[in-house]
């Protein structure tokens, strides 16, 4: 067994994909089978320790839905700045065993590096949020010093990440590598889109998968890659860590219109091995139809758009063209593409972001026809079930008390595909269970 240690949790994305979900019956259902059939070796994967905190949130809405799906045991909604290693050993030896090897998972905020922001205004590390990369790497780091170094870990950002910030593609990514490489870890990473292998949503995102030992190739058995180009090998190098040193290596990145990261890669023993994946699609296909909830059998007048506003919905994904200038005073264009207006069904959904939940007009909005006209209406916006199940959710994971659509979108918006997280659990699991018989 693994204990596992969930930072950044959310509403429970990587718990569910690798513990599954525990219903009324005790039995722990995969969501690869829709939550109808139990995770293989249920209980091999066992959170002691959960942290969510939202800071300047009064509400804590995600923790509060956190500890309604899962309980209160170990769970810490602290800022991570007052988490400690002190607190992931108590918690192992009182919810877990001593002698187990732990796992770290999580998806640190990403609001430095996401496409949410404009690329001229990402900090990337530097950022806010991108800063808390560096309390993950202290609890690494303490966690080490006493011996109790992780085995596993499993983080996952926005695409974006490996090629941030734009002045040095690639040399956030680059420090985090070399934080990693300090400790003696074996890296692969990938960018993945969940409507790549099946999955009903176009959710493009990075996964960082760290253990110690030879390359084993889980992402790409968990991705199953059809084909892979090459790209340059280049060495992270050994420094001692220190703003300096950091400096110095970001340094190298400057001036890089391209992140030699490409798109997937792998680092072992400090050499990156950069590639070009691709991603056998597969046969099955989800789009939005299998999502969908019956309309006649739910509550979707709160949903509805008035026709009157589809003017502003057609404006606002229309396609635009502006002259703008730079600050020195030259001219430039920019631009955007146009968006369908509304959502097809028999297409995957488009990535759910934070401001989803809204019936007023906005671009990234997903605008759904109305099977049959109501109230005057022809569309509404997606419903809290659809969000969910975007996300791969069970259905009404998130209800709670006092809880809207709009706060739905909020916390889908930053989650992440369940799925993908428990298609890499299958593949560690086979490779502990083959490793020790």
């Amino acid at each position: 067994m693994i204990d596992v240690v969930e930072l950044f949790a959310g509403v429970g994305g990587f718990r569910l994909g690798l513990e599954g979900y525990k219903k009324a019956d005790s039995i722990f259902y995969s969501c690869l089978s829709n939550y109808s059939a139990e995770i293989e070796q249920a209980n091999y994967f066992n959170t002691i320790l959960s942290n969510q905190f939202e800071p300047g949130s009064k509400s804590q809405l995600a923790s509060k839905v956190y500890r309604k799906r899962f309980g209160d045991i170990g769970h810490y909604n602290v800022d991570i700045n007052n988490l400690s290693a002190d607190d992931i050993l108590y918690c192992q030896d009182k919810y877990g065993k001593k002698e187990r090897p732990l796992m770290i998972v999580g998806g640190f905020p990403c609001q430095d590096y996401s496409v949410g922001t404009l690329l001229k205004n990402a900090k990337g590390l530097k950022g806010v949020k991108g800063v808390l990369w560096w309390e993950i790497n202290r609890l690494l780091v303490e966690l080490n010093n006493i011996g109790k170094v992780p085995k596993y870990l499993l983080f996952e950002n926005v695409d974006r990440l490996l090629k941030s910030p734009v002045s040095s593609r690639g040399s956030d990514f680059a420090t985090i590598l070399f934080c990693l490489r300090k400790l003696g870890y074996t890296v692969e990473y990938q960018c993945i889109n969940a409507a790549e292998i099946g999955f009903v949503q176009k959710r493009r995102r990075v996964f960082i998968l760290a253990y110690f030992g030879s390359p084993r190739g889980l992402l790409r058995d968990a991705f199953n890659f059809s084909e892979v180009t090459p790209g340059k090998e280049f060495e992270i190098p050994d420094y001692k860590i220190s703003k300096a040193n950091i400096a110095r290596l970001q340094k190298k990145f400057v001036g890089m219109k391209k992140s030699p990261f490409l798109n997937g890669g792998l680092m072992f023993d400090g050499k990156v091995l950069p590639f070009n994946a691709g991603i056998s699609k597969g046969s099955e296909k989800l789009q939005f139809a299998d999502v969908r909830v019956d309309e006649a059998n739910e509550h979707i007048f709160p949903l509805l758009v008035q026709d009157q506003d589809l003017v502003q919905w057609k404006e606002v994904k229309d396609g635009k063209r502006f002259k703008r200038y730079k600050p020195d005073g030259s001219p430039y264009f920019w631009s955007e593409g146009s968006m369908e207006l509304f959502q097809k069904d028999d297409e995957p959904l488009r990535t759910i972001i934070t401001s989803e939940g809204g019936v007023s007009a906005l671009r990234t909005r997903h605008l759904i026809k109305l099977e049959k006209p109501l109230y005057g209406c022809n569309y509404r916006i997606l419903h809290p079930l659809e969000l969910e199940r975007a996300n791969m959710f069970p259905d009404n994971f998130t209800q709670i008390n006092g809880i809207t659509t709009k706060k739905v979108g909020f916390l889908m918006g930053n989650a992440l595909v369940i799925g993908i997280v428990e298609k890499v659990r299958k593949c560690i699991l086979q490779y502990e269970l083959n490793s020790y018989p």
